[in-house]
């Protein structure tokens, strides 16, 4: 029976704790034998059952429970630990559990051997993600300048976009902007790598990996990214006979030349594989989705992180149309996650100097609007309440922004859109029933996103301080949340959402 005697390892570690179960040599549970802690003649053990026997009556199940829930605690003590060592904040391991839990991966009072293994492959993929994420970064242009990679110009993109793919199969995205743009993806990112690398809960979106290349001491990489470039932009010329087109590429080409030649700053992203833009999917894949529970609360919880991360292209929250969602800036995969790309943010001031994102006032209002709108009647009249101006009219609705991205082909980016103007009636064919459905399940991710920024609030103040040049302010934000959070009744909130998922 494995066993560790805690009053000789009153300390011991995670990976002690794994090492000695994980074999689940019970003989008759296996992998579903629980951990137990008791007293007995050699000290104070945490052990597992060895035999399927068990001695009845409340009492006795009562005394089982105890040391079941009193291994768990023991066990959650050691993954904090773990998790600090890190470079997390000593709850990490809690907040881990608990997430872990709700997703039902791992029982309320209990651990089994099974669901150790299970936290260990957590942490093991959570290290994984670290050092790939570290790894990109430090591998700078990676010869995808050279020679033998093959470039090929995006239709998408304003400023241009480059696909990259070296002979063995390689892939990635260039792209050249001036300091102004690649201050606010660097800024995003300095935030989001940070977020995947020290809260142990995942975020509902991918992310590509990024990194952020200067050449502008480096003539001969320089000389090498212009000439792939101008070879680039011949190509999609000669492959696309159109002289209105040839102009969009012509300007493209000049923008990223001017910017590589005055800043050298280059932009390499991980390429998403296996995805589409979601506004690029086909139709019937979008009814589906409409339909489907897990995206829909992805997409509102994805909404609350991105807005407070402030991005101003992608599921935006507010009522004015003018800074709609933008779907051609997500993009899904085979099995319906969600993964951003192209992560921008409204920019003023000097071009070289430039004050990142909305005001904090700005911020703070959306959040405050949202939350006021959720808590604003009794949970019974919600429905009510939420379309009372139907579905083509969400102007007065703080949501409005996102769900008229997801439900109004209408709204002024209407290329943009999950549903395009040419598909506007096929979305007319679906059942109002789906629509409310929908719509309620994204404000039910919605408050499960501001409770993930709220139980993540001082890992998230501690990686803002990284972030400069923002005209906002995280931390001020993060209050926001938190105040709307003690004024609402988020349980009796959530009933009335579920009330219009029936």
């Amino acid at each position: 029976m494995p066993q560790i005697n805690l009053n000789n390892n009153p300390g011991t570690s995670f990976r002690n704790i794994v090492d000695t179960f994980e074999k689940g040599s019970a003989k008759l549970k296996g992998q579903n034998a629980s951990l137990r802690i008791d007293t007995k003649e050699t000290g104070k053990l945490l052990y597992t059952k060895d035999s399927g026997i068990s001695r009845w009556g409340a009492k006795a199940r009562i005394d089982r429970g105890k040391k079941k829930l009193a291994a768990r605690e023991f066990v959650e003590k050691a993954l904090n630990k773990k998790l600090k060592e890190l470079g997390m904040r000593e709850t990490a391991g809690t907040r881990l559990l608990h997430h872990l839990t709700s997703e039902g991966l791992v029982s309320e009072k209990k651990i089994t051997v099974r669901e150790l293994k299970r936290i260990d492959q957590t942490i093991t993929d959570l290290e994984k993600q670290a050092q790939e994420i570290s790894t990109f970064k430090e591998s700078g242009l990676d010869d995808f300048h050279m020679g033998s990679t093959r470039w090929k110009m995006s239709d998408a993109g304003g400023r241009g976009v480059i696909f990259c793919e070296k002979e063995g199969g390689e892939k990635a995205v260039l792209k050249f902007e001036g300091v102004s743009n690649t201050k606010v993806t660097s800024s995003i990112y300095s935030m989001l790598d940070g977020m995947r690398s020290n809260i142990p809960v995942p975020l509902p979106f991918l992310v590509p990996k990024f990194s952020l290349i200067n050449v502008k001491e480096d003539k001969n990489s320089q000389e090498m990214l212009e000439r792939k470039l101008n070879d680039a932009a011949q190509k999609k010329k000669e492959e696309d006979p159109n002289s209105t087109r040839h102009l969009k590429i012509n300007g493209e080409t000049d923008s990223m030349l001017q910017s590589l030649k005055k800043d050298g700053l280059v932009c390499k992203f991980e390429l998403v594989s296996n995805g589409s833009q979601l506004d690029k999917i086909d139709p019937k894949r979008k009814v589906k989705l409409l339909d489907s529970p897990e995206f829909a609360k992805n997409v509102g919880k994805s909404a609350a992180i991105m807005q407070f991360l402030g991005l101003s292209d992608h599921l935006n929250l507010g009522v004015e149309y003018a800074n709609c969602t933008n779907m051609s800036n997500l993009m899904i995969d085979a099995h319906d996650n969600l993964h951003l790309i192209d992560p921008s943010m409204m920019v003023s001031g000097d071009l070289d100097t430039p004050v990142l994102g909305k005001s904090t006032d700005s911020m703070q209002e959306i959040f405050a609007g949202c939350m006021d709108f959720l808590k604003g009647t009794e949970p019974s009249l919600l429905p009510e309440r939420f379309f009372e101006n139907g579905f083509e009219d969400l102007k007065t609705n703080p949501f409005g922004n996102l769900l008229g991205g997801f439900l109004n082909p209408e709204a002024l980016y209407g290329d943009l859109t999950f549903f395009s103007k040419d598909e506007k009636p096929i979305l007319e064919n679906v059942p109002s029933s789906t629509r409310q459905k929908f719509a309620a399940r994204v404000m039910d991710g919605f408050l499960e996103g501001l409770q993930f920024l709220n139980d993540n609030s001082e890992s998230l103040k501690e990686l803002s301080s990284e972030s400069h040049g923002l005209d906002f302010s995280h931390a001020e934000v993060l209050k926001t949340i938190e105040e709307g959070l003690k004024k609402m009744n988020v349980g009796e909130i959530r009933k009335g959402l579920q009330s219009m998922m029936k």
